[in-house]
């Protein structure tokens, strides 16, 4: 995997995580100039935050040749092995149907409990490919993760904001095409590791954060939906659940996150308000009623 400082792996065995190709002593100057543009862009913007970071990712991924980006920040806690987002943003896909199917594949527990345990679980700013995340052994995981999503090849920066809170940016491309290089893992190592501003500010770790790892692993997966911008009645067909379950859970995330609409549920995540029923009031779509037994 791809370390801050060029660091050789500590441990014998990462040498088979898939470590496949060397990793450039430098980049051309093109991709200097390139990443010199990006980074000034987002520097120098006067745009939101959420803005500046859908700027780095559609740049970025035109940089690399990736077909969709994903951006989460999320916490973790001990043997947890799916993250809890509170921040979300992605693009790039062809239609709604196949951005469902990613956002299933993302949240799936199998996978989940393989791949992000191996992302987090490696310290400080890294980045990895697919082979490194699955390894090529895993071949029953990998054809899950294709089945699902429809993807093959992922390129992940992870970025640590603290012990419990981590940054991820991943770049994926479709079935078919070929893996992302060295030189193109360069180039995403570079510019993430720059953007600590971006990663940290902005969006603040919601006083309730920790209220996020009472959720279940279905109900993180309609939250993230929620994020993005879905309605329940978009969510229940992407899930395979009725729309009565779909509301029972958004309950549970509106009771759980202390917040009583979605309106209050994306400022929670989209400003860190520490106080959302104070702040937003009780105007907005309502909690959807719970389903009678």
């Amino acid at each position: 995997m791809y370390r801050d400082h060029h660091e050789a792996p500590t441990d014998p065995a990462e040498s088979e995580t898939g470590d496949a190709s060397p990793l450039p002593d430098a980049l051309p100057l093109a991709d200097v100039e390139a990443i010199v543009r990006l980074l000034g862009a987002a520097v120098t913007s006067d745009a939101p935050m959420a803005e500046r970071r859908r700027t780095i990712c559609i740049g970025l991924a035109k940089l690399i040749d990736a077909d969709i980006w994903v951006w989460v920040r999320s916490r973790t806690m001990p043997g947890e092995h799916l993250p809890a987002p509170f921040d979300f943003s992605d693009g790039g896909y062809v239609d709604e149907a196949e951005r469902g199917r990613f956002l299933h594949g993302l949240v799936d527990v199998e996978i989940s409990a393989v791949a992000n345990t191996r992302m987090v679980a490696t310290p400080g700013h890294h980045t990895m490919l697919m082979d490194e995340i699955i390894l090529p052994a895993e071949r029953a995981l990998r054809e899950r993760w294709h089945r699902l999503v429809g993807m093959a090849e992922c390129c992940v920066s992870i970025y640590p904001i603290d012990a419990r809170t981590v940054s991820g940016i991943g770049f994926h491309r479709r079935l078919g095409r070929p893996p992302f290089t060295p030189r193109q893992r360069a180039i995403v190592h570079v510019v993430v590791g720059q953007l600590d501003f971006l990663h940290r500010d902005g969006t603040d770790v919601p006083a309730n954060a920790d209220a996020l790892m009472t959720l279940s692993p279905r109900e993180r997966q309609v939250l993230i939906y929620l994020l993005g911008g879905d309605s329940p009645k978009d969510i229940a067909p992407k899930i395979g659940l009725s729309l009565y379950t779909v509301n029972d859970h958004i309950q549970s995330v509106y009771r759980r996150l202390n917040v009583r609409s979605r309106p209050q549920l994306m400022r929670l995540f989209l400003a860190g308000v520490a106080n959302v029923a104070d702040a937003a009031g009780t105007a907005g779509t309502t909690v959807p009623p719970a389903r009678s037994a």
